[in-house]
């Protein structure tokens, strides 16, 4: 049975590469990565998930909620929900 996502840390945002980019290279071919998708843009495809995880509702903090949607680009993210300092 495939899992659903759930976030438990919503108030971040992981930046594009962090998995890719870190992780032991044995393992980055499974690594978590974004994607641009046709019907949800960019989205984090992750093993063993039902589906991709898109960024609309990821990159949504301090917008209207009547402008959130589930299509997203990760460019639309706030700098400070995934940058330190």
């Amino acid at each position: 049975m495939m899992k659903k996502p759930i976030s438990a840390d919503s108030h971040i945002t992981e930046p594009q590469h962090c998995y890719v980019d870190y992780i032991d290279p044995k393992f980055r071919d499974r690594a978590p990565r974004m994607e641009r998708l046709n019907k949800i843009g960019d989205a984090f495809v992750i093993e063993g998930l039902a589906s991709p995880m898109p960024t609309g509702p990821v990159v949504a903090a301090g917008k209207d909620p009547l402008q959130i949607t589930a299509r997203g680009a990760f460019a639309a993210a706030r700098m400070a929900g995934w940058r330190s300092g």
